[in-house]
């Protein structure tokens, strides 16, 4: 019996050592435990939860008091630059962002239009289709009285599909849009959509395959829309 209880005292040991060593600041964390214990709210009708955690406490104080006793400290691990998490905040942030916009969006545009735009299936189903209207390699880059009479009419339904999307483009500079953009620059500013709704399909190691209008096209567009 005596035999199996230290076989079992070994398993805790080793298990608890391994799960406090590797998790940066060890006195830190049993500094915390010891500190919100007692304030902890949760079931354990028989206190079976309770007294395991009070075994594995006094495993990790016979530990620490061998260490310092003997003073092994190389059983003590190195311990690693642990450091809050920083990617999960910012990508929530970035959702909430993109969820504004398209929220802000949504109550510009005509409410025939709108009632059909859910943001669940929008980004997911739209946006490529309405950047591929949006961007038609049809219409050259010309004045707008050298244009045929099919390239005017084209240009007019463009023109008229914006203006029900309360979609233009403003000036930036391009070193802010994302790398994923493909865009025309010139003197280092750029014509980008308002609102961005390419932003909405540019991630990681992705090229878009949409056509790019010149900055002359762009500024045809922009004259257009205000007029309208």
């Amino acid at each position: 019996m005596e035999r199996k209880s230290h076989r079992g005292k070994s398993f805790e040991f080793d298990s608890l050592y391994s799960l406090v060593s590797n998790r940066g600041d060890s006195n830190l964390i049993l500094d915390g435990i010891h500190e919100n214990i007692l304030q902890l709210n949760y079931h354990d009708v028989v206190m079976q939860k309770t007294v395991k955690c009070f075994n594995n406490l006094g495993v990790y104080d016979l530990m620490h008091q061998y260490i310092m006793h003997t003073q092994q400290m190389p059983l003590y691990v190195q311990k690693p630059n642990i450091k809050w998490p920083k990617s999960h905040q910012r990508y929530r942030t970035m959702m909430m962002e993109k969820m504004d916009i398209l929220n802000t969006w949504n109550h510009k545009i005509p409410s025939y239009i709108a009632r059909i735009l859910l943001a669940s299936s929008f980004v997911v189903t739209l946006i490529s289709p309405l950047l591929h209207i949006l961007s038609p390699p049809t219409i050259r880059p010309v004045a707008f009285q050298l244009l045929s009479d099919k390239e005017k009419n084209d240009l007019a339904q463009l023109v008229s599909t914006m203006v029900s999307y309360t979609i233009t483009y403003k000036t930036v500079k391009s070193y802010i849009l994302p790398q994923t953009q493909r865009c025309e620059v010139a003197d280092g500013l750029a014509l980008s959509l308002v609102p961005p709704i390419s932003d909405f399909i540019n991630f990681k190691d992705y090229t878009s395959n949409h056509y790019v209008l010149s900055i002359a096209m762009k500024q045809v567009f922009v004259h257009e829309v205000r007029l309208h």
